[in-house]
């Protein structure tokens, strides 16, 4: 028969424990790409801050980001705006994972959280642009994107 939502199998050729969500197999296991930037931070207009390859061997579904930023003047007038895409080989953009911006912040380090829960499909790399708005200090904005395998 078919499987059922949350129904758990080991693939000991893989070595990997998996779950199926209802509709695709997952490596139960959650796995992070981080990066952080530099000490000083970006001052330029936009910028593509981090660029990250996708696994290939797996088909790669993401499940959630944390990015913490240090910064230096922010409000609501001065501020940073941010998304995390995907793109093909062509470098044309596949998916929007998230998007925001540091407006709300009233401290000089915040953190944002999110969920994504979408697979790359025919993206090959993900990358964190961000663009600055009016006067905005310095940003250090430090990315990490979670991830899970998707197993057939």
């Amino acid at each position: 028969g078919s499987p059922s939502t949350n129904d758990q199998y080991y693939r000991t050729d893989l070595n990997l424990l998996c779950y199926y969500d209802g509709t695709q197999w997952l490596s139960v296991g959650e796995y992070p790409m981080a990066a952080a930037g530099t000490a000083s931070g970006f001052s330029a207009t936009t910028a593509a801050v981090f660029r990250f390859g996708c696994p290939q061997a797996f088909g790669t579904y993401f499940t959630r980001y944390s990015i913490a930023f240090g910064m230096g003047t922010n409000n609501a007038s001065n501020y940073w705006s941010y998304t995390l895409q995907t793109y093909t080989t062509g470098n044309t953009v596949n998916a929007t994972l998230a998007s925001g911006d540091t407006s709300a912040f009233t401290t000089t380090y915040a953190e944002t959280n999110g969920t994504i829960g979408a697979a790359a499909g025919s993206g090959i790399v993900v990358r964190f642009d961000i663009t600055k708005h009016a006067s905005a200090g310095n940003i250090s904005p430090m990315l990490t994107v979670f991830y899970r395998l998707i197993v057939t």
